[in-house]
């Protein structure tokens, strides 16, 4: 499954999400999601065809950095 940014996902919780950023972090693809009502963010990578999300609090620090990086970036880029 390819996911991209500005796809939306149905997640287990029965919400969906918008994929505003995506990277490659420890080899592994991340993903950058917010809920459509903008009220919920979350942390994810891809697990072949399945969206897993991270929980650990250390891994969705160094990605918070990372995206955000990233995503200055992209701005930076408009």
């Amino acid at each position: 499954m390819n996911i991209n940014v500005k796809d939306t996902l149905l997640l287990s919780d029965n919400n969906e999400y918008v994929v505003i950023s995506k990277l490659n972090y420890d080899n592994k693809i991340y993903l950058l999601l917010i809920s459509k009502n903008m009220q919920d963010i979350k942390f994810c990578y891809q697990d072949n065809d399945e969206v897993v999300i991270v929980d650990d609090s250390d891994v969705i620090k160094n990605l918070m950095a990372l995206f955000l990086k990233d995503l200055a970036a992209q701005a930076n880029n408009l």
